[in-house]
C-alpha cells in the first residue's frame, strides 16, 4: 500500500540509525506537512500539559570510541544519546524558547552554543587578549587549562533542575564520591536556594516542562536488557545537553570564582575613560574563559610568586570541582599549566620553573597531585605558547 511516507523506505540511507521508534528523520523530508500535522497537535498538547511522552525523555546510548586511549578503558569512549524523531522536535522547541533564559543564568565568559557570541574563535581571542595584555605591560602569565573527566555525564543537574532527586538520595551520592559531612551539608543548603530558571523569569509553564523533561531520564544500549533511568548528568547529543549543561557549569564556575575573589586570586586591571568609549573609568577583572566544559584560568602576578599563586588556585580549583563531583584530569596531557614569565627577576623565575617535572598541588583527599608543566597547549582547536607566539591552528 502507498502511503505519504512510502518515499521515505526508498530514499533513505540504509546505515543510518533510527531511535525507538523506528521512525527515521528523513520522514520530515520526505513528507514535510503530513509529518507536521501529526507531531503539531501532540506537541502543542505535551506543552499545554507538561505531560510527556516517555520517549521524550530518553533514547539509544551509542560509545564513539575516542581514538586517544586502549579500547578497554572506559575514558576512550565519548558517549552520545540518540533519541527518537518526536523527542528531537519536542527537545528543539523547548531549546529555542529557554535558551534566552539561560543566558541570563550564566557567567559573561562562558561561551558555546550561542552564548556571549558562541564561536569558539571568540573564546580563543579572549584568552590571547589577556596574554596579550600581560606581555605589553611586562607581566607574568598562567594559562591553568582545567580538563574535566565526563564532565557532562558527571555535572549535578539538580544545579539547573531543582527537582530531579531527593535530598536522601543526593546525599547517598555525594557520599558515594567521597564527600564529608560538612561539604554535604554546604552543597544542599546551596542547592536550595538556588532557582536559576526562576531568577531569570522563566514562565512557569515553561519551568514545568523543563523539570518534567529532565526530572528522570533514561537510556537504552544494545549490550543491556531493558532500559536504565538516571537522574545525574546530561547526556550528549539531545536537544538540551548543552544548555543544561552550561547553566549547571555556571553555578560551579560562580563559585569558584567566590573563592579566587576571596583569596585575592584574580587579576584586575583599569581601562581608562573613552579607551573603548566608557564615559568613565572601569575595572575589569581577568576572570576564567570556558567554552562549554573546556576552562582556562588566567593567572597574573609577578615573576617570583606566579607559580606559588598557580598552585593555590590549582588547589581551589581541584577542591571545588570535587565539591560538585566533577573531576579535574590530571593525566599527562590533559590538564596543565603555561607559563610565560615576564618582568624583574623573570630570568631566575623561569629558569627555576624549568626545573620543575610538574607542579605539586595538594588534592582534596590531601594527597599529592602532579599538574602537568608545559610550554605549548592545545585548547579547543588553538595551541597556546609560553611566549605568546603564534602557532598553526
Amino acid at each position: 500500500m502507498h502511503t505519504p511516507f512510502s518515499p521515505t523506505r526508498e530514499a533513505a540511507d540504509i546505515i543510518k540509525a533510527v531511535s525507538e521508534d523506528c521512525l527515521g528523520a528523513e520522514l520530515g523530508k520526505a513528507a514535510p506537512l503530513q509529518v507536521a500535522k501529526l507531531l503539531q497537535p501532540l506537541i502543542v498538547k505535551m506543552f499545554e500539559t507538561s505531560w510527556l511522552s516517555t520517549f521524550i525523555r530518553g533514547g539509544h546510548l551509542f560509545a564513539l570510541p575516542k581514538g586517544t586511549a586502549s579500547q578497554s578503558k572506559t575514558e576512550a569512549y565519548r558517549d552520545v544519546l540518540i533519541s527518537d524523531f518526536v523527542a528531537k522536535a519536542f527537545g528543539g522547541e523547548v531549546r529555542d524558547k529557554v535558551h534566552g533564559h539561560a543566558l541570563q543564568t550564566i557567567v559573561n565568559t562562558q561561551y558555546g552554543s550561542g552564548f556571549n557570541g558562541g564561536a569558539i574563535d571568540i573564546a580563543t581571542l579572549h584568552i590571547r587578549a589577556i596574554q596579550d595584555y600581560c606581555k605589553e605591560h611586562r607581566l607574568s602569565f598562567c594559562g591553568l587549562f582545567s580538563d574535566l573527566s565526563a564532565a557532562f555525564p558527571s555535572i549535578v543537574r539538580r544545579l539547573a533542575v531543582g527537582n530531579s532527586i531527593t535530598d536522601c538520595e543526593l546525599c547517598d551520592r555525594l557520599k558515594a564520591i567521597g564527600f564529608g559531612p560538612d561539604m554535604i551539608v554546604d552543597t544542599l543548603h546551596m542547592l536550595r536556594s538556588l532557582k536559576v530558571w526562576e531568577k531569570a523569569r522563566t514562565p512557569k509553564q515553561l519551568c514545568a516542562i523543563l523539570r518534567e523533561t529532565l526530572g528522570t531520564t533514561w537510556f537504552a544500549m544494545e549490550s543491556l536488557s531493558g532500559a536504565t533511568a538516571y537522574t545525574s548528568g546530561t547526556s550528549a547529543g539531545t536537544a538540551l545537553a548543552d544548555i543544561i549543561f552550561t547553566v549547571a557549569f555556571a553555578a560551579v564556575l560562580k563559585s569558584i570564582r567566590c573563592n579566587l575573589e576571596a583569596l585575592e586570586l584574580i587579576h584586575s586591571v583599569e581601562v581608562p575613560m573613552g579607551c573603548f568609549g566608557e564615559t568613565e573609568a572601569i575595572h575589569t577583572k581577568f576572570q576564567e574563559i570556558s567554552y562549554a566544559d573546556d576552562v582556562v584560568f588566567p593567572i597574573v602576578a609577578d615573576a617570583l610568586t606566579l607559580v606559588n599563586k598557580t598552585v593555590v588556585t590549582a588547589e581551589v580549583i581541584l577542591f571545588e570541582f570535587s565539591k560538585f563531583g566533577l573531576k579535574m584530569n590530571l593525566a599527562p596531557g590533559k590538564s596543565s599549566a603555561v607559563f610565560d614569565f615576564r618582568g624583574p627577576k623573570s630570568i631566575e623565575a623561569r629558569t627555576k620553573a624549568e626545573r620543575l617535572e610538574y607542579i605539586p598541588i595538594e588534592a582534596p583527599n590531601g594527597t599529592i597531585a602532579q599538574l602537568d608543566r608545559v610550554s605549548i597547549q592545545k585548547h579547543v582547536g588553538s595551541k597556546y605558547v609560553g611566549g605568546g607566539a603564534l602557532m598553526p591552528e
